[in-house]
């Protein structure tokens, strides 16, 4: 089932598709890929667009950047206190 951004419109997850199905990237191309991010006050940016173009209308994500969003993702959920996001679980 697809969901979709309530404002946009576009599509946001797909329960029936794990984009996180590969190997691991390294340390390095984790640290290589978190270069390229914008970390301020006013939060975290990155164009994580497989091509590099911000513009880029395709849905298509490079493994490094899924995996850098994904740890971010994991990264709030702890901030948050999201109990199944905690280390002891």
């Amino acid at each position: 089932m697809l969901f979709y951004d309530a404002q946009s419109h576009q599509p946001i997850a797909d329960d029936q598709y794990d984009i996180l199905v590969y190997d691991v990237p390294s340390h390095e191309e984790l640290v290589n890929a978190l270069s390229s991010m914008i970390l301020s006050a006013s939060g975290w940016r990155k164009v994580f667009a497989e091509s590099g173009n911000e513009e880029d209308p395709t849905h298509s994500v490079d493994e490094v950047s899924g995996t850098l969003a994904a740890l971010a993702a994991l990264a709030l959920a702890r901030y948050l206190g999201v109990p199944a996001a905690q280390k002891d679980n």
